[in-house]
């Protein structure tokens, strides 16, 4: 499979999930829009994460929060 069949998948399954919730709310127009902002963020994002190569030893970055006293 080539990545354009790939994303056109995973656009599909997406897709049909909310169709199967939300299904009689929006009409044939508005899935389209619907659709084409599955594919700029969801399938977008999730390759670019995809290209980042993890290590069994990689940690997240730990979240530093100064002390500024009693907020």
């Amino acid at each position: 499979m080539s990545d354009t069949e790939i994303d056109e998948a995973e656009i599909d399954l997406r897709l049909a999930m909310l169709k199967h919730w939300y299904g009689d709310l929006l009409t044939e127009e508005q899935w389209a829009e619907v659709r084409e902002g599955v594919r700029e963020e969801l399938v977008e994002v999730a390759d670019a994460l995809r290209t980042v190569e993890l290590g069994y030893d990689d940690e997240p970055f730990p979240l530093f929060a100064p002390y500024r006293g009693e907020d």
